[in-house]
């Protein structure tokens, strides 16, 4: 059932299809309503039910807020379940929760799905009316129909003989917790599961017999209608955790057996019973009130009770003409927003809620205006004033445009009756000879010459009423008779308070409500003082109080008991008794030398006991004494008084009071003091140097009073000293003896000095005569004071040398002897301040890993704590890191790549020593930056074989890695090597004319950096020199030196007459003869040479000149301009170029050549370089274009000379 409480709404199913019974319509005031988790119906038997008319009359009699119908008929057909369903959905209102309807099993298809789709169907009942239909199901299609076509939250009850036999139900009851099981008192119904039931005379029995038997599953029952008490089995399906129980009664059942059985369901918690609303109360407008004809604001007092109120409004007080109606207001108010003008209108409400409409409100009116004036505002009386005088002056505040006022004055809130009606044209009304103690009621309206305002709010007061007069309080006896007069005519009754023992409060005693002139009540044993007063009262106010009546009761003299009359007595014994009286406060006490206490010897006045000790009073004297107690109301008279006589003196020993026995006293002067004793002539007092007073140092026999001085006794010396008293008659025993020694003189100016190697000598002054030697006492570093030595008498100096590191050292020195020891000098303190640390790790300048690293100092002596600082300013204006430490070690984080200089002081409780030197530290780099060459400078040629290299200095570096190869990749080096320094010499030399590749590292004993960029360089080449030409008719003969090793090959270089050198030829390495071939006309042609490697040519040789007059060869002179195709082509790096030029000698004498252009473009036509820009003789000529430098792409030539222009497309593929 748990898991059927988590899916279920409140379940109310009410089977009402009786057996011939007919329901009588009446007036019904509430509904039974569903409780959550319960079902509960009733079930007149097998046969005809009620129908739909009966049910009509059910519901009229007994409010059931849903009806759920099982019938055999009902389930004839799907079209009559549907006018079933239809009938409470829209004519019955159905019920108001979730489960609407119990129908029979459906025996069709179509009939589940019909109901399924329109209505909605959550309980079904299963019995053995399956087994009996056409309609026979099997397991499968008992799921599809039964279950998986309605809500999952159906729920399903199963009962009846051959339901129970189906396997098909008996399975699904088993698994599915929306199945139930239901005991059923029929006797053919006997076996569940194979168990046999019985049914006997008490059902209960036979439902914990099935609970024990099957447990939360079974969870509803039929109960029989004409046997057991409904109380007995509601508690009893309560014990047992039922929910759902139907009343079963066949023919017997009647209407006031279905009442009984429902009020037994709302005692044990399966209904609810809810009555219509109470009759509500109209507020706004008042009634007879004037408002404005738009936006008229009605409101009425809230019933909890009512769901919904019903509200209408009528022109005529008849109630026939309604002009506004809405039965479905759920708040307490409306806004009407507009009612016809100068209209009379009456208006009332009622609740509605499930058990129907409550009685209307009484009927309240308003008259619906053009304009409304505004109403007065009362002054006086204030609304709920009391105790108004019976003479009144009414005031209230003037209202714009009103000419004259209406005053109303009545005893009735709502006016029904009226005391005064008045128009007037001020704003105040004298009203005289008003009622004592009566409640009144006024209220005013504006008037005009064309309208009128509503009466303003009513305020209400009342009048005052007299107050009686009380005469007097008497006792008689134990009894307390209070009178009094009354002149008031409009009270209802008297209320007497009462106050005891003055007490804060005042309390109600009675309250009467006769004429009565008088009262009586018992005084009580605890009654001293009594206050009574007294106040009219009526049902609208009370008077004021009446004066104060008080009864005191005075107490009685007390008894005296000890000591008894005329008795003789001791001094010593003299303590006065008498007996205890009831609410005494206290108690006055007095003695006298004479019987009439003319003359008091003593008296006290506030005494809590009943008894004195007296200690003044003098022997062989006649005393009387008396008391007398007081309470609350006062004194009682005088006890009888009684003599007493005391005895003749007896001298007892005094008491020595200072010095006290065994205390320690200065030498110089001493006083002595003693207890005074009566009747004495003197005392005689005593010093001795023994217990015995047989060498006595002071005796002095006549001493007058109790107290004696001695000076300038020996110090260090014990002393014993005793006193007797001396009468007239008689002499007292000695005092006991009491002993005093006196003080030595302790050791004076104690001082200290620090001496070498640490040791202390101290010095004093002694200023006792009497000691016999010295106790040096020492703590250090706020220990205890121990003694470390003792010294003779007269002895006035110490040397501590028993040192090991004490810091502060504290001296005090005592002198003693053989009784006694001095109080301490003062003390003198020697301190060692600690040494100044000497900084040990890191060693200055040293470059640290930052984190968790390690600073060190030497411990220094008399230091017990450091203070380490850290800075990365040289003055320590701002401190980044302070720490103290008990330990000469500390380990701290700090950044990485940051200079840091540090201190420590020592410390100890004398004080801090001076800092220690500053130390200075780097942190290493988080990282090392590569360093940056200087010299030789990349990409640069003619280097020095033996080179010097330069890089920039990484501070926090200690090392640099140098490498030096001829590869890029490093594959191969030259020179490896790790340097202190930022440079590097090369000692040997490297090949000429060769391209190298260098980097650097910077590295600490910490990390590496990355290396620096590779730079390259190339070396330089030697000259070739000694160039020579010899003419051999039409050729040259060019020679030339060799100064190089590494040389490529020579280029040849020609200049004519005044033009630019041009390139002429090249020649391989090593071979220094070239013949070159005259065929110009008279010049005079220059000639220089320079060897090249791959990556550098070498400089010029020295120049050598030919003057040679020859003849052109017609033969090898081309006829035209032309411009070759480049060869290679596509190319990388290097390309050579052909441009023919024809013969011009003889055509134009131009002996010196044509000028030629041969320019580079880009793609985009930009020019790029010159390739030639001279003068050219007649032949063929060529060009050799290095296009190392250049991106890959298309390039462009041309060649100008004279009118001749050509273009020719190389392309450069790297």
């Amino acid at each position: 059932m748990k898991r059927f409480y988590k899916y279920r709404a409140a379940i109310l199913l009410v089977f009402l299809l009786f057996n011939g019974i007919s329901a009588q319509s009446e007036n019904i005031t509430y509904v039974y309503t569903p409780v959550e988790g319960k079902i509960i119906g009733v079930w007149p038997g097998s046969g005809i039910g009620v129908g739909i008319e009966g049910m009509r009359e059910l519901r009229k009699k007994y409010g059931f807020t849903g009806l759920f119908i099982y019938d055999d008929w009902v389930s004839d057909t799907a079209d009559k379940q549907h006018e079933w369903a239809s009938t409470f959905d829209e004519e019955l209102n159905g019920p108001i929760f979730e489960n609407k309807y119990m129908l029979k099993p459906i025996t069709a298809k179509h009939q589940l799905e019909m109901l399924v789709n329109k209505h909605d169907v959550g309980f079904y009942y299963i019995d053995e009316a399956v087994e009996q239909s056409n309609y026979n199901i099997d397991e499968i299609q008992f799921r599809t129909f039964y279950i998986d076509s309605v809500r999952p939250n159906s729920l399903f009850v199963i009962s009846g003989y051959r339901s129970i036999r189906n396997n098909t139900y008996r399975n699904f009851a088993r698994d599915n917790p929306n199945f139930h099981v239901m005991y059923s008192v029929y006797s053919n119904w006997q076996e569940y599961f194979g168990i046999w039931l019985s049914v006997g005379p008490d059902q209960r029995d036979s439902w914990t017999d099935m609970r024990n038997r099957f447990g939360e599953q079974f969870s509803m029952t039929w109960v029989n209608g004409r046997g057991d008490e409904y109380n007995q089995l509601f508690a009893h399906a309560n014990k047992l955790n039922l929910i759902g129980m139907w009343l079963y009664g066949g023919s017997g059942l009647t209407y006031s057996r279905i009442k009984e059985f429902c009020e037994s369901a709302v005692t044990y918690g399966w209904l609810n019973k809810l009555y219509i609303p109470d009759v509500v109360i109209p507020l706004l407008p008042e009634n007879l009130s004037r408002v404005s004809f738009k936006n008229i604001h009605l409101t009425w007092l809230n019933k909890p009770d009512a769901q919904n109120y019903h509200l209408q409004i009528f022109a005529d007080s008849s109630l026939n003409q309604i002009i506004f109606e809405d039965s479905t207001l759920s708040d307490t108010s409306i806004i009407i927003e507009e009612l016809a003008k100068n209209l009379e209108c009456y208006w009332r409400i009622r609740g509605k809620n499930l058990a129907g409409y409550g009685e209307w409100s009484t009927v309240s009116s308003f008259i619906t205006v053009d304009r409304l004036m505004e109403s007065p505002k009362l002054l006086f009386p204030t609304n709920n004033s009391k105790s108004q005088l019976f003479d009144i002056q009414f005031e209230w505040e003037s209202t714009q445009d009103a000419s004259e006022y209406n005053f109303l004055l009545s005893k009735n809130s709502l006016f029904n009756t009226i005391e005064i009606d008045t128009t007037l044209t001020q704003n105040s009304c004298l009203i005289n000879s008003l009622d004592e103690g009566a409640e009144y009621f006024w209220k005013v309206k504006s008037i005009d010459e064309y309208s009128e305002s509503n009466y303003s709010k009513a305020n209400v007061f009342t009048t005052l009423l007299k107050p009686p007069i009380l005469l007097k309080a008497e006792k008689d006896s134990n009894k307390i008779i209070l009178n009094w007069e009354n002149e008031s005519s409009a009270k209802d009754g008297l209320i007497i308070e009462k106050r005891i023992n003055y007490s804060e409060n005042y309390f109600v005693l009675d309250s009467l409500i006769s004429d009565e002139l008088s009262y009586v009540e018992s005084l009580a044993a605890t009654d001293i003082v009594v206050e009574y007063r007294m106040k009219n009262f009526n049902e609208y106010t009370e008077s004021a109080y009446s004066n104060i009546a008080t009864l005191k009761c005075f107490p009685v003299a007390p008894k005296l008991l000890f000591p008894a009359d005329s008795s003789y007595v001791q001094l010593n014994e003299l303590v006065f008794h008498w007996d205890t009286t009831h609410n005494s406060i206290s108690y006055h006490f007095q003695i006298s030398l004479k019987s009439n206490f003319s003359s008091i010897f003593f008296e006290d006045t506030m005494l809590t006991a009943n008894s004195i000790s007296v200690s003044s009073l003098k022997n062989n004297q006649n005393y009387y004494w008396r008391v007398r107690t007081k309470n609350l109301a006062g004194y009682s008279n005088w006890s009888l008084p009684y003599l007493v006589k005391t005895a003749e003196l007896i001298i007892k020993p005094v008491n020595l009071e200072y010095p006290v026995n065994n205390s320690l006293q200065n030498s110089e002067e001493i006083f002595f003091q003693w207890s005074p004793a009566a009747d004495l002539r003197y005392y005689s007092f005593q010093v001795s140097l023994d217990s015995l007073f047989e060498n006595n140092m002071v005796v002095n026999e006549k001493v007058y009073t109790e107290k004696y001085s001695l000076g300038s006794l020996e110090e260090g010396v014990k002393y014993f000293w005793r006193v007797k008293g001396v009468g007239n008659n008689t002499n007292a025993e000695f005092s006991e003896i009491w002993g005093f020694t006196t003080k030595l003189f302790p050791p004076l100016d104690l001082r200290g000095e620090k001496l070498a190697n640490d040791k202390v000598q101290l010095f004093w002054k002694d200023s006792s005569n009497n000691e016999v030697g010295y106790i040096i006492e020492k703590k250090t570093d706020f220990e205890n004071f121990k003694i470390i030595d003792s010294l003779s008498a007269n002895i006035n100096n110490y040397t501590d040398t028993l040192l090991e590191n004490e810091i502060i050292n504290i001296y005090r020195v005592k002198c003693f002897n053989s009784i006694i020891a001095s109080d301490y000098s003062n003390e003198t303190t020697i301190s060692f301040l600690p040494s100044v640390p000497n900084l040990i790790l890191p060693p200055d300048s040293m470059i640290v890993y930052p984190k968790q690293f390690l600073l060190q100092w030497d411990s220094a002596k008399y230091a017990s704590m450091y203070i380490v600082q850290v800075s990365e300013e040289a003055e320590f204006n701002f401190i980044l890191f302070e720490d103290s430490t008990v330990v000469n070690t500390i380990r701290i984080d700090l950044n990485f790549n940051g200079k840091f200089f540090w201190r420590v002081k020592s410390l100890n409780p004398a004080g801090e020593s001076e800092w220690s030197t500053v130390g200075l530290f780097f942190t290493m780099q988080e990282k090392l930056d590569a360093p940056t060459q200087l010299i030789p400078a990349n990409n640069s040629f003619g280097i020095t074989l033996m080179p010097e290299f330069e890089w920039e200095k990484i501070e926090l570096a200690t090392k640099y890695i140098f490498q030096l190869t001829a590869d890029t990749l490093f594959d191969k080096k030259i020179i490896a090597d790790t340097l202190s320094e930022n440079f590097y010499k090369h000692n040997s030399k490297l090949s000429e004319g060769s391209k190298y590749f260098w980097h650097v590292s910077a590295v600490n004993q910490f990390i590496n950096s990355p290396y620096s960029d590779i730079n390259n360089f190339v070396t330089m080449l030697y000259n070739p020199d000694s160039l020579e030409a010899k003419q051999n008719k039409d050729n040259v003969i060019l020679t030339w030196k060799d100064y190089s090793n590494n040389e490529n090959g020579f280029v040849i270089e020609k200049q004519y007459s005044q033009q630019n050198y041009v390139p002429i030829d090249t020649t391989n390495s090593n071979i220094t003869v070239y013949l070159d071939s005259l065929n110009t006309g008279v010049q005079e042609i220059k000639y220089r040479v320079y060897c090249f490697t791959q990556f550098i040519n070498s400089g010029y040789s020295n120049e050598t000149v030919v003057q040679y007059i020859t003849y052109l060869n017609d033969e090898n002179i081309p006829e035209n301009f032309s411009l070759s195709q480049n060869y290679p082509n596509p190319f990388n790096p290097t390309t050579t170029i052909e441009y023919y030029i024809p013969n011009f000698i003889g055509n134009n004498n131009n002996s010196s050549g044509i000028n030629v252009k041969l320019i580079l473009y880009d793609a985009l036509g930009r020019e790029i370089t010159t390739l030639v820009n001279e003068l050219k003789m007649p032949g063929k000529h060529k060009v050799k274009f290095n296009a190392e430098s250049f991106p890959s792409g298309v390039y462009f030539y041309k060649i100008i000379a004279n009118n001749y222009s050509d273009i020719k497309k190389l392309i450069l593929v790297k």
